[in-house]
């Protein structure tokens, strides 16, 4: 964790270092477990604190958490083992949670994105038990998404934050950045990561929306999520400028 990071990893750091001072997060942090599905997102997560994260905390006391859904079977467990190799080879604790597919039954009553957030809300609560403090990925794009989700489907009310930084034992560093910032730095470290199809198939609601309707906002719009995401910023109190991706 002594390598000195190239320009866009050195505004990441330092902006993720930022964001959890702000927050009252006292650092160098004691137990911390990093949630990563190997995607982008969650890739540059894991990596960017493993490597330079040092004044966040120690290398050893970083658990890398991988929850392998089973959605799409080989592919899944191609991420599960991209995640697992990563950490063995940069010597990183890891460890992988292996849950059921939703049966049709289940899939009556809620959503699939639904009952996969609940279970990694389960997956949190235990760790938070042993004491660890957990990262995710979310991204000013998943602000915007999330507010446009909101006020589309009548859910606004109290949410106008769209994504706090806080939930439980859960932090977001990454609530300023945007996605395309994150592929930049891992593109700078060389490094590849994993695609979930399922993103991009226009089944589920949030892959429709990412597809039909965020490039259309975009288009007319262009730093629509800039400014979205710089008004749910003020609501948490923070003045941290959203980078343009």
């Amino acid at each position: 964790m002594n390598q000195k990071p190239r320009h866009t990893g050195g505004t990441l750091i330092r902006r993720v270092i930022k964001l959890l001072r702000e927050n009252g997060e006292n650092l160098p942090l004691n137990k911390l477990a990093i949630a990563c599905s190997g995607g982008a997102d969650s890739f540059a997560l894991a990596h960017l604190i493993s490597k330079y994260g040092k004044r966040v905390i120690s290398k050893q006391n970083i658990l890398i958490v991988h929850i392998n859904h089973g959605w799409r079977d080989l592919e899944s467990d191609g991420d599960q083992k991209f995640v697992e190799n990563y950490c063995n080879s940069n010597e990183i604790n890891f460890r992988n949670y292996r849950l059921t597919a939703p049966t049709k039954e289940e899939l009556k009553n809620q959503s699939p994105e639904l009952l996969a957030r609940n279970e990694r809300k389960k997956i949190f609560s235990d760790l938070e038990k042993e004491g660890y403090v957990v990262l995710t990925a979310h991204h000013a794009d998943d602000v915007a998404e999330t507010l446009i989700w909101r006020l589309c489907s009548g859910k606004m009310d109290g949410h106008e934050a769209g994504i706090l930084f806080r939930t439980g034992n859960e932090l977001r560093p990454f609530l300023t950045s945007r996605k395309d910032e994150l592929k930049l730095f891992l593109s700078e470290e060389g490094l590849s990561w994993r695609e979930d199809r399922t993103n991009h198939e226009g089944k589920l609601l949030r892959s429709k929306m990412r597809m039909k309707l965020m490039p259309v906002l975009s288009e007319i719009f262009p730093d629509f999520v800039e400014k979205i995401s710089c008004e749910a910023n003020s609501k948490r109190g923070l003045k941290e400028i959203v980078v343009s991706g």
